[in-house]
């Protein structure tokens, strides 16, 4: 494990929340320096946990989200081809198994709140609310020319649904070793940083 005892509040933040376990599963399956991860990941944490407590998670009220059944373990996100300006558009398929599947998972700090953001989620044309850093997140990630297939917490998982909210944190390890990538989120760059 990449905990020591100089992460103290790291690993008090780290036994709170969807967003503690994600970044939990995440240190475990990387490998990075312990002091850069450390550094970085107890102020991201700190501000997401807190940030989490604080509010509630975005509304889905406009998009009925159908049950998983006993057999299915989640749902990927296909996130639909478009241009920097175009809205956001998905479709959500229900999986049996993970394994199946060659799909990537997002991880990223939620942020603010916004009643301005919005991906259209089926043919329904109905619409989640998703975070501006989620926004920007799905923006850079789809392509211009084919789909793209997810694992994305806001919008794979039922937030308005406790229990499988629940059900699905226990499963966040498995999820995030079986995709083909885990893509990591920063947000945004402001003008005159280095790019990667």
């Amino acid at each position: 494990m990449l905990l020591d005892s100089q992460t103290k509040p790291f690993d008090q933040a780290l036994s709170d929340g969807v967003a503690a376990q994600r970044l939990k599963v995440l240190l475990q399956h990387l490998s990075f320096p312990r002091n850069e991860v450390s550094q970085f990941a107890s102020h991201k944490l700190q501000e997401s946990v807190t940030d989490l407590r604080g509010k509630p998670p975005p509304s889905n009220a406009t998009f009925t989200y159908t049950q998983l059944s006993e057999r299915e373990t989640t749902r990927l996100v296909i996130l639909e081809p478009g241009e920097p300006d175009d809205g956001l558009r998905c479709h959500l398929k229900h999986i049996h198994s993970l394994q199946d599947h060659n799909y990537e998972a997002l991880s990223y700090v939620w942020g603010e709140h916004s009643t301005e953001h919005m991906i259209q989620c089926s043919t329904s044309r109905k619409t989640i609310q998703i975070t501006p850093n989620l926004d920007g997140a799905l923006r850079q990630l789809r392509y211009a020319d084919r789909p793209r297939l997810l694992w994305v917490d806001a919008i794979s998982i039922n937030q308005g649904d406790l229990a499988e909210r629940s059900r699905q944190v226990r499963i966040m390890q498995e999820i995030y070793a079986n995709a083909k990538d885990v893509v990591i989120w920063l947000g945004q760059g402001a003008e005159g940083d280095a790019r990667a």
